[in-house]
């Protein structure tokens, strides 16, 4: 999701910014989590940072693709199996590259996507 937005129930002082109780606040996961605030290389694929032995050295707050707290997705679980079985499938029986010369450039819509198409060349694995 491009937004998580949320309500302000109280007046706060957020860096040195003053929001009124009610005021409309708009969290951006995607800038959280790329922050070099929170992430080392945060542009950089790697995926090992979520194993559970390195989980004490992320920030909760700062990865929040389905959101947070009672608010978050209810689908979240069931998205994160099926994604997990269906890419297993994938990368057990395909090669799977970007056709050379691309660049992949995110649009920000309802979840975040590809500006552009994307080509690319899939070999099945004998």
């Amino acid at each position: 999701i491009t937004f998580v937005p949320r309500v302000a129930l109280e007046r706060v002082e957020i860096e040195g910014k003053r929001l009124p109780k009610g005021a409309l606040v708009m969290i951006a996961p995607w800038t959280l989590q790329r922050h070099s605030k929170y992430w080392t290389e945060p542009h950089a694929f790697i995926p090992e940072r979520f194993l559970p032995e390195n989980e004490k050295t992320l920030n909760s707050g700062a990865y929040i693709p389905f959101g947070q707290g009672p608010h978050i997705c209810v689908g979240a679980g069931f998205a994160q199996v099926e994604s997990l079985l269906i890419m297993a499938q994938l990368i057990s029986r395909f090669d799977v590259e970007l056709v050379p010369g691309q660049q992949v450039v995110p649009a920000a819509r309802l979840t975040t996507r590809p500006a552009e198409q994307v080509m690319m060349r899939v070999r099945h694995r004998c």
